[in-house]
């Protein structure tokens, strides 16, 4: 598959096959992934949230199953929710062309049948989604009957979050060497972290050289405790900065400074996405990420109904929040599941409770102007000039890449 992406780093958005080449930096990882999908009928793979289960699997793992060597047939499916089995197998027909295996109403059966002539590689992503779903018993009993019996030619991972681990407690009673093999996702290394900055860096049509100095300060004493979204955050924004010769300088040996970066990339995703939606949007961040820092998940409806409620909201928000809640799901900042939307990632969850006070102080300077107030609009305004400098620089290195595009 053709590389698309003209930037080195993801921010928040999760790597896709097409961002093979500019995913480094997991390479161990996957190559363990491997080596487990072909000795076992089942492994689990699980991790904290954010830690890039989905990117590995995706731009790491699928690309190298689909080289000739492996002879496997490989299928990534996270879409859960009603209808999922359709979905699942319209998929595994997609990924095998020409099969004539058709649709069913049993995931043992199809499994029995697709993988009777090849095999089968199935990647069972964001399983927790599934475990949250209306499920019965009887699609978790078609599960085991597809992973216990040796006629079928497939390997299964499960890619679960390591809050719901013991969500699969049920299946392991149905499956009882279903956690023989499980693999933990950890933060990145100091090299991993090297490697993942760099490496895309090499890539020819960058034409960038990495600034060491840079790289060294940022992962410097860090040992194995480097966030992957957080380095894609702050290094998506240095190629900005670089790009476009921005006057600004990111602290990012110490943890204020590093987190300083996120809250700064945070605030410009959030102005890009929600632009006059932002009142409300800051309405709807809270509901999701309240004070006592535990993330909620919420369906629209509930959502709108808070809103709603809220003193200066017109009724019959739904509407606008339906807007909202897609545009920050297309920004990486939010993600749906079947209980309703949740903040994505863990590392963004006290930046957008930042961005939230602010909009909410913001508006409360409006009304009532005191010494305090003004020195925190001076904040603001220099934190707002920035991110309109970084929001320019991602312009024009958009506009640069279709100019190039179009010239080829």
């Amino acid at each position: 598959m053709t590389a698309v992406s003209d930037r080195p780093y993801r921010g928040l958005k999760t790597f896709s096959e097409r961002e093979a080449d500019i995913f480094c930096g997991r390479e161990e990882e996957t190559r363990l992934l491997i080596a487990n999908l072909f000795a076992s009928p089942i492994t689990i793979l699980h991790g904290p949230s954010g830690v890039g289960k989905s990117s590995a699997l995706q731009a790491g793992v699928l690309p190298h199953l689909r080289r000739p060597e492996y002879k496997t047939t490989p299928v990534y499916f996270r879409s859960w929710g009603e209808g999922w089995l359709r979905r699942f197998q319209e998929q595994c027909r997609d990924a095998l062309r020409g099969t004539t295996v058709q649709p069913t109403d049993s995931f043992y059966t199809f499994m029995r049948d697709f993988a009777a002539k090849n095999l089968v590689i199935v990647m069972l992503d964001q399983f927790e989604d599934y475990l949250d779903g209306d499920r019965d018993n009887g699609s978790d009993i078609e599960f085991a009957r597809a992973i216990r019996d040796p006629d079928v030619r497939a390997s299964f991972l499960i890619g679960i979050r390591e809050d719901r681990f013991a969500s699969l407690d049920g299946l392991k009673s149905l499956v009882p060497k279903l956690l023989d093999r499980t693999l933990r996702l950890d933060l990145l290394s100091e090299d991993s972290a090297r490697a993942a900055i760099t490496g895309p860096l090499e890539l020819p049509r960058f034409n960038a050289i990495a600034r060491k100095d840079l790289i060294e300060r940022y992962i410097d004493g860090r040992e194995k405790n480097i966030p992957p979204a957080e380095l894609q955050i702050v290094f998506d924004q240095q190629w900005d900065i670089d790009r476009a010769r921005v006057p600004i300088e990111l602290c990012l040996e110490s943890y204020p400074g590093r987190q300083l970066a996120v809250q700064r990339f945070v605030a410009m995703e959030l102005s890009r996405s929600l632009g006059a939606d932002s009142e409300t949007g800051a309405g709807v961040l809270e509901l999701l990420v309240p004070e006592s820092g535990i993330r909620a998940t919420r369906t629209l409806e509930g959502l709108a109904r808070g809103i709603e409620q809220r003193k200066g909201f017109e009724k019959d928000a739904i509407r606008v929040v339906d807007r909202i809640l897609g545009a920050l799901c297309k920004a990486g900042l939010l993600r749906r599941d079947p209980r309703g939307y949740t903040i994505y990632h863990d590392v963004t969850q006290e930046s957008i409770r930042v961005w939230c006070q602010e909009q909410r102080d913001q508006a409360r300077s409006v009304v009532a102007v005191t010494p305090s107030t003004e020195e925190l609009q001076r904040e603001i305004e220099r934190r707002n000039e920035e991110i309109g400098k970084l929001t320019e620089a991602r312009k024009k290195a958009e506009d640069d890449a279709s100019a190039a595009q179009s010239r080829e």
